[in-house]
């Protein structure tokens, strides 16, 4: 028996994810949208005020709770701005029930966000 998997695709069984929350990270948000399920997909929102520097940005409930909290969520940038700002961004407070993305001591800029996802448990 091998320890090798190979698959043509991951597909997650899981129902969508929701917005948990949002924080002061993001400013003030609007058009705010998550999409895909719990093993990966995306959040996207427009930001607008003054994002707070080493704050939450959004937290992310799963659908279904993880056994175990899962060892890796990999983020990546799915928005110019966002490119501009994945420096600033931080996955934290990872859970059987959510992750955070949080701001850095450089908060984001204003202006269309989106940022994907991929959970490993």
């Amino acid at each position: 028996m091998s320890d090798n998997i190979t698959a043509k695709h991951l597909i997650g069984g899981a129902g969508a994810p929701t917005i948990n929350a949002w924080g002061a990270g993001a400013g003030t948000v609007s058009n705010p949208a998550i999409s895909g399920k719990d093993i990966g997909g995306s959040v996207s929102f427009t930001s607008a005020g003054t994002p707070a520097t080493s704050d939450l940005i959004v937290r992310v409930a799963f659908n279904s709770e993880y056994s175990a909290a899962p060892s890796a969520i990999v983020i990546s940038a799915g928005s110019e701005r966002s490119g501009q700002d994945i420096r600033r961004v931080f996955i934290t407070n990872i859970t059987t029930t959510s992750f955070e993305i949080r701001s850095t001591a450089n908060a984001i800029a204003t202006g269309d966000h989106k940022f994907y996802f991929i959970v490993v448990e």
